[in-house]
């Protein structure tokens, strides 16, 4: 096919209600972001005004799918799979009936992710504050903006916070499938990439949580599908990278990682104007790209700035983040370690040998694991498992790998869309090597570039002819189930392959599933909070170490949030309120034998327990 028809294909499916839904989400992302940015400059982060935002945020994503959707009515395709659609419909349903059933409780939830979301609406802005958990000010923040909504709109309550990552789960399927549109692909190898995607272990466990990599997947996605429309059906207007700005600027704001996996679809965006030599236009789209980013980030990377002297935080994190160099040797054997992280398996001996591999192929390279990962416990290869943190995706891996290698063999044949595509996840491979360190949980880090390789994997299925495209299928589907029923800290109906003690979110209450990764900590907390009563406590400050569980003491507390005292980071120098000198001191997740600095307002110890104590 050459490259005409091609474009051909691009423009005639550029109107779709799938571009419509994407649009009308990149809209609705936007108002809600710039609206709690302009609510929190009037410290106006309270009930009405955010539901009035909220109600705005819809309303705006019904005018824009209504405004980009096809006129006349919707036809159905032929050549969809019946087997395929029941697959993600079956999934679709099962993780929105956790989500909205099941209590938040991913650990990051607990200690930076909802807590943020408590103070900001406690403090009635989102400007920073003293906090022992500085994760709660310096890491990306739209993806809670969007908790925020339904939390202040609900009163303060956390009954709908899973919800933006199922709905970020059920974007990536549109964007995947539209990006496969672009690729000239036909209805069924659609269906087969919406698959693809809806049976990720890792999305599937994320689209029931708080995490925020599910909501950059999404946004990323959203900027590929639009780049490459724009490469292969150039416009050259401003709208259309302004549209692309958003999203790259949506998933920027929401996790640092979709960086090295968007930039590279502004440079497919820019390939027509620099095939034609038209450097203006294509300067003029990189221009309105950044204006858009920085538009959206403002806020953020300004907060940052004052407070942790960078706009992504403190510059000690970043060091710990990034790879030790950017060589050649140290770039391949950090992708390797990064990508081998989903290949885990529940025999500690394959394991074993699987580590060894990755430790020969950095000797081969000059390199020393030991040197290179000094974190976390050093180099290793977590066993398989459905816990969210670092449950890989060894099918959708072991596919991926496989149709690079076909279309290595095959690529004078491939056609110049899908020659665009496979550049740009090249790139994407090339600059997570160069900027990610490898970290034991990096594979949930790794979602933005699985959704993208799906379309990739669609088609390599369907070049596997029908027995084969088979045999994927029901690999990816048997994959996809012990994560869909036996998620780790929120099982469905399969709590055998949970946290131990861990039951499914249909019976078990509720408090105790905000404590499923943490199940000891609950009687100390239940206690803790009786004594508080006993005391008369009226009000509360917290003292913490840095990964301290906040969120859920503050359910047992029955409290909005958790002031935080005796702070020693940067965060310190904030000009906040002073505290209640008459409020309780809670002390929890620190050395068991803390004690009040010398000159501090006297404070005496009324109880302790564990790596809990309450002080008067």
């Amino acid at each position: 096919m050459d490259e005409g028809v091609d474009r051909g294909q691009a423009a005639a499916g550029l109107r779709s209600h799938g571009r419509a839904l994407l649009l009308a989400a990149v809209a609705s992302g936007v108002v809600a972001v710039l609206g709690v940015e302009v609510l929190s400059l009037a410290s106006a982060v309270r009930r009405l005004p955010v539901g009035v935002l909220a109600v705005a945020t819809i309303a705006t994503a019904l005018v824009v799918h209504r405004r980009e959707a096809p006129r006349g009515r919707h036809v159905a395709s032929h050549g969809s799979s019946f087997a395929l659609d029941a697959a993600v419909a079956a999934i679709g349903l099962v993780t929105l009936a956790v989500a909205l059933v099941a209590a938040p409780n991913t650990w990051d939830s607990m200690t930076y992710h909802l807590p943020r979301v408590a103070h900001w609406a406690a403090n009635g802005t989102v400007a920073h504050y003293p906090t022992s958990i500085d994760r709660q000010l310096w890491q990306p923040p739209f993806a809670e903006y969007l908790v925020l909504l339904g939390y202040v709109g609900f009163g303060g309550s956390d009954r709908l916070a899973n919800l933006p990552a199922w709905l970020a789960a059920a974007g990536t399927v549109v964007a995947a499938s539209e990006i496969a549109r672009l690729l000239g692909r036909s209805m069924r190898e659609r269906r087969r990439t919406a698959f693809v995607v809806a049976t990720l272990p890792s999305l599937i466990l994320e689209a029931t949580s708080t995490q925020t990599d599910v909501v950059a997947a999404f946004w990323v996605a959203v900027a590929a599908y639009l780049a490459l429309a724009e490469c292969l059906a150039p416009t050259w207007t401003w709208t259309a990278f302004a549209w692309m700005g958003a999203a790259l600027g949506l998933a920027i704001g929401t996790k640092g990682m979709a960086l090295p996996f968007g930039l590279p679809w502004v440079l497919v965006a820019l390939v027509p104007a620099l095939r034609a030599r038209r450097m203006g236009a294509a300067l003029g789209g990189v221009g309105v790209v950044l204006a858009a980013v920085l538009v959206l980030e403002a806020g953020p990377w300004l907060r940052n700035l004052l407070v942790f002297n960078g706009p992504l935080g403190p510059s000690t994190v970043q060091e710990l983040l990034r790879p030790a160099g950017l060589d050649p040797a140290t770039v391949l054997g950090n992708l390797a370690a990064n990508l081998v992280i989903h290949i885990g398996t529940p025999w500690p001996a394959v394991n074993t040998s699987l580590t060894a591999v990755v430790e020969s192929v950095h000797r081969r390279l000059g390199l020393d694991v030991a040197v290179l990962y000094p974190f976390f416990g050093g180099y290793r290869l977590a066993p398989w498992n459905t816990h969210e943190n670092v449950a890989g995706n060894p099918v959708h891996l072991v596919l991926a790998v496989l149709g690079m290698i076909l279309a290595f063999v095959g690529w004078r044949r491939c056609r110049p869309a899908e020659r665009i595509y496979m550049g740009a996840l090249a790139l994407s491979l090339l600059l997570l090597g160069a900027t990610v360190r490898w970290q034991p949980f990096n594979a949930r880090l790794h979602l933005p570039l699985f959704v993208l390789l799906a379309p990739g994997i669609a088609i390599t299925m369907q070049s596997l002819g029908r027995t084969g495209s088979r045999v994927g299928a029901i690999a990816l589907f048997v994959a996809s189930l012990p994560p869909l029923l036996g998620n780790a800290t929120r099982p469905a109906i399969a709590p055998s392959l949970a946290m131990p003690g861990v039951e499914s979110v249909f019976t078990a209450p509720r408090l105790e599933q905000y404590f499923a990764s943490r199940r000891e900590i609950l009687p100390v907390y239940t206690h803790l909070a009786i004594a508080a009563r006993a005391l008369d406590c009226r009000s509360f400050a917290l003292k913490t170490g840095y990964d301290g569980w906040e969120y859920p003491l503050s359910v047992v507390l029955d409290v909005p949030s958790l002031p935080h005292a005796f702070v020693q980071n940067a965060s310190t120098e904030i000009d906040e309120a002073p505290l209640d000198p008459n409020a309780c001191l809670i002390v929890v997740d620190e050395r068991p034998d803390w004690r009040p600095p010398d000159g501090q307002r006297p404070l005496t110890l009324m109880w302790s327990e564990g790596r809990a104590a309450l002080w008067r």
